[in-house]
């Protein structure tokens, strides 16, 4: 991940794992409020993916070309940002259990920051702008942070 912009990374991501503070806020609201008939979890909160379970052996050895069928419309925006996918992903979370059990719908997906970030936009939603990013999130802060008293 090092050799690759930060956009980038966070944009790549949302393919296999991320999600966005917006769409896990709502997870929890809905979980809190459904914990009785949503049944015993945990459930895995992340954004939908746009990859199938036949997608999965070739993402672990060519996952440029597994999106490149999934999401064709990304190529462009990565060729005019100078960016590129992930040579492979070694897992897919999948949140379908909890968009079932929960009722959840997440808002922001691959295909919806791949539109962010080709408006010009960073890959992430007003909310998580707006709370920014914390410095546990960097690698170069970390030696930096106090410990706890």
């Amino acid at each position: 991940a090092a050799a690759f912009a930060r956009g980038n990374v966070r944009l790549n991501e949302f393919l296999y794992r991320r999600a966005d503070i917006e769409d896990v806020t709502e997870a929890h609201l809905l979980a809190a409020r459904h914990a009785a008939e949503a049944g015993p979890g945990p459930f895995v909160v992340s954004a939908t993916t746009p990859f199938v379970r036949e997608d999965l052996a070739e993402l672990g050895s060519d996952a440029q070309a597994a999106l490149a069928r999934s999401v064709p419309e990304h190529a462009l925006v990565y060729e005019r940002l100078g960016w590129r996918m992930f040579p492979a992903i070694g897992r897919v979370y999948d949140s379908a259990a909890a968009r079932h059990a929960l009722g959840w719908t997440p808002k922001h997906d691959y295909r919806s920051m791949l539109a962010r970030v080709s408006d010009g936009r960073p890959p992430a939603s007003d909310l998580a702008l707006a709370v920014g990013e914390k410095g546990y999130h960097r690698k170069d802060q970390l030696s930096r942070r106090p410990l706890p008293s």
